[in-house]
């Protein structure tokens, strides 16, 4: 076994007794991920892809929900809007509504890497890795790259313009 702990050990929180926000999120994620896709293509006649894809964003907006409460980082509370606007998604009709799920995975995307950067400031002050830069660069670069592009998406899509290839 190492000497110290890794990232992802941080984050489950190996060797230790208290379970840490992260891990009630990650399992919130994936339980609901598993409930509420089963039960909706169990329930509905809607587009099996379409429909888990949806659930997907939404269950990853709760499990953000789900650390706020539990780190009291309550600024990630307002994934609740992400996790609403992407549990309707698959009701509603139109570009209207893939864009409504586009901005709510932009929000759920600048949230997590708050969430990721605040984690791993706590994890450099427990390893004692204090003065280190709060997370890699091209994580950030990477993030805001994909924000950008979503966002791009999301206009396209509410202007009605047709992404393409579609």
């Amino acid at each position: 076994m190492p000497s110290h702990l890794s990232f992802s050990q941080h984050l489950v929180g190996h060797a230790t007794s208290l379970r840490p926000p992260f891990l009630y999120a990650y399992s919130g994620m994936w339980l609901h991920w598993l409930v509420a896709g089963g039960l909706g293509l169990l329930l509905t006649e809607l587009d099996a892809l379409y429909l888990l894809s949806s659930m997907a964003v939404a269950s990853f907006a709760l499990g953000l929900v789900i650390y706020a409460l539990r780190a009291r980082a309550y600024p990630l509370c307002i994934n609740a809007f992400s996790y609403a606007a992407s549990m309707a998604t698959p009701f509603a009709a139109g570009a209207s509504s893939a864009a409504l799920l586009t901005v709510a995975l932009i929000a759920s995307l600048v949230s997590t890497h708050v969430l990721f950067a605040r984690e791993y400031r706590l994890y450099q002050r427990e390893a004692g890795a204090e003065g280190t830069p709060p997370l890699p660069t091209w994580v950030a670069a990477g993030t805001a790259t994909l924000v950008l592009s979503l966002f791009v998406f999301a206009l396209a899509l509410m202007g009605g313009a047709q992404p393409s290839g579609s």
